[in-house]
């Protein structure tokens, strides 16, 4: 299935992802795919792309994954390839503050992994955390519904410090709000479909549908501009 995406929400394919500002790129070596917030007149880090500084599009040689238990720590990993992996089965947690705004989901194909980008419009002093739970279902946080997210099994991360606004157009700071859904690019084949709810109660729900053959996964706060980095191998 390659739904578009829900929610009055723009769909781009490219052959890269263009750097956006003087900030840390994030990698991106093959098609894309993106969806953003309708443009407002507050400015948003919709589009950014290409890799960090501490960052590569080659494989990497990160610590071994950390098996079944959940890992916390404080602050949350920001260093791209320096980030350890988590084996699939184990709940990562990073505490977070603030009411940043989701923008945008931008997906893209790496040598050795894939990666989601879950682009972020901060206040000062904002610090966008998750509780990231790996799991056979997709279901909604607050009704326990079932969710239609393509995908073998999910990784259900819950972004803390995130501004109200579950209509999925604008926040409770005024700010255009991304709420959809984002297929995988043509030719990924670890992500199937990345699903965003509106935010509630200040958190988000973002639904990551993966292929069984998913092993690791690991996120990253990264900045300049604000994002959330989540890569699956």
């Amino acid at each position: 299935m390659r739904r578009i995406v829900t929610a009055g929400c723009g769909f781009v394919i490219a052959l890269g992802l263009g750097a956006c500002g003087g900030g840390d790129p994030d990698p991106a070596t093959t098609p894309v795919a993106s969806a953003s917030a309708p443009v407002s007149s507050t400015p948003a880090a919709t589009t950014s792309g290409t890799p960090t500084s501490s960052s590569s599009s080659g494989a990497t040689s990160s610590p071994s994954p950390s098996a079944g238990a959940s890992a916390s720590a404080d602050p949350a990993p920001s260093g791209g390839d320096e980030t350890p992996w988590i084996a699939i089965a184990g709940r990562t947690e990073y505490a977070g503050s603030g009411s940043s705004s989701i923008t945008g989901v931008r997906l893209g194909m790496h040598q050795g992994y894939e990666r989601i980008v879950v682009d972020l419009a901060p206040t000062d002093g904002d610090s966008v955390g998750w509780f990231a739970n790996p799991t056979g279902t997709a279901v909604q946080d607050f009704s326990g519904e079932p969710l239609d997210v393509d995908g073998d099994r999910f990784l259900d991360i819950s972004l803390t410090g995130i501004a109200n606004g579950a209509d999925g157009t604008t926040d409770s700071a005024g700010r255009q709000a991304f709420r959809g859904d984002v297929d995988a690019p043509e030719g990924a084949e670890l992500v199937e479909e990345v699903h965003v709810e509106g935010a509630w109660e200040g958190q988000a729900q973002v639904v990551v549908g993966l292929d069984d053959d998913v092993r690791e996964y690991r996120l990253t706060r990264l900045s300049d501009p604000a994002r959330i980095v989540v890569d699956v191998r």
